[in-house]
């Protein structure tokens, strides 16, 4: 971890590293994981228009719903962002919930 609080999967995520992704994970990294502002690895990925990497998030059993210290889902920050690659990931790969204010 770093003082953001991000650990390596967090780090690996930002950078769109799918290789590296899908091995922190053979080895055991939390999924879950959420960094100091409370962003998971999905909100990252999300944010940085990653849709592979969301992908694989997924199918991994991120939880879909966290919230983050503003209270964003990762689909919050996908259409903040206008990345609708990853919008449409999340709307048909995952249960996150499009109701969340």
């Amino acid at each position: 971890e770093d003082t953001n609080q991000y650990t390596p999967l967090h780090l690996c995520v930002q950078t769109g590293n799918e290789i590296i992704l899908r091995n922190l994970l053979l080895a055991g990294a939390n999924i879950n994981d959420v960094t100091a502002h409370r962003r998971s690895s999905l909100h990252i990925a999300s944010e940085n228009n990653r849709g592979s990497i969301c992908s694989i998030l997924l199918e991994n059993n991120i939880q879909a719903n966290l919230l983050d210290s503003n209270q964003n889902n990762a689909l919050h920050l996908a259409v903040q962002h206008g990345h609708i690659d990853v919008v449409r990931r999340l709307l048909s790969e995952s249960d996150i919930d499009v109701f969340t204010p």
